[in-house]
């Protein structure tokens, strides 16, 4: 809805908000300012939710070149304008008329200041100190002023002149954005490589979770008296039969099998003393 059907919808210009018959809109019409500060009292007295959307038609542009301007990989463009949108509303709500100075002076320094809230307080995995992000901002700044006046992107050296700035610390600031936040797994490992990087990411072997387990029964097995853990490893080791262990040690299977619930038993005492053992170590 543009400003002029807003101010029409809500009934400013029965109010005289503007003396032209039909007027262009706020920024074209010579009354802008008095339609401006009648949709504003609307949004602040009588939270009118049309003269809000007003408001914002007019500052559209406004929010528009700040998203612009505090874009990144970080704030795509689309949400550094809902950012932006958010610090317009607070602006509004905040906005006293009273003390004399025009809107526009108020809500500029609240929409880039909720933009660089969003920055410190949100965009970050890692939170960097203010100073690094001023120093952020003054290379940035440096690097846009060169571009515009050589054609090209000043190197460290050239920058480090320009600042009065160690070299050294200019590239540790430039290399922040690289710590701010997580490289994405779906990003191509290289530009021309179709392979992602999540093809590549190692994953956790399942068998280092049995490895432990696998060398307490090693010695375990080690510590059975010669009898059992050889009853033990044929029947475990080598998965014959209890008939198959008899015959091949010339007893009888009943003897197998008890000599078999022995050696379990022994080892089943093993790792219980061993638990034991950890949780007093642990205490």
């Amino acid at each position: 809805m543009t400003t002029t059907a807003v101010l029409k919808e809500i009934g400013m210009k029965n109010e005289g908000c503007c003396s032209q018959e039909k007027c262009p809109g706020v920024s074209q019409c010579s009354h802008g300012n008095r339609c401006e500060r009648k949709l504003l009292k609307k949004a602040i007295e009588e939270e009118d939710r049309e003269a809000v959307e007003g408001i914002f038609s007019i500052y559209g542009d406004l929010l528009g070149r700040l998203a612009f301007k505090y874009k990144s990989s970080l704030l795509p463009y689309t949400d550094a304008y809902q950012v932006a949108a958010v610090g317009l509303m607070k602006a509004i709500r905040r906005y006293d008329p009273d003390r004399g100075s025009a809107f526009k002076f108020y809500a500029y320094p609240n929409i880039e200041g909720e933009l660089k809230k969003f920055y410190r307080d949100d965009a970050e995995m890692i939170r960097l100190p203010r100073r690094m992000w001023k120093l952020k901002s003054v290379i940035k700044e440096a690097e846009q002023s060169y571009l515009s006046a050589n054609g090209t992107l000043p190197t460290p050296a050239h920058l480090s002149e320009i600042l009065g700035i160690e070299e050294k610390v200019l590239l540790e600031a430039s290399c922040l954005d690289n710590f701010i936040a997580p490289l994405s797994i779906d990003k191509p490992t290289c530009p021309d490589c179709s392979f992602q990087l999540g093809s590549i990411l190692g994953r956790g072997d399942p068998h280092l979770d049995e490895l432990e387990d696998a060398i307490m029964m090693e010695q375990a097995v080690e510590e059975l008296p010669e009898s059992l853990r050889e009853v033990f490893e044929l029947r475990m080791k080598t998965g014959r039969t209890q008939a198959s262990v008899a015959k091949h040690l010339g007893i009888s299977q009943m003897q197998v099998s008890r000599l078999e619930s022995r050696a379990c038993g022994l080892i089943r005492d093993f790792f219980s003393d061993r638990d034991t053992a950890s949780k007093f170590s642990r205490s």
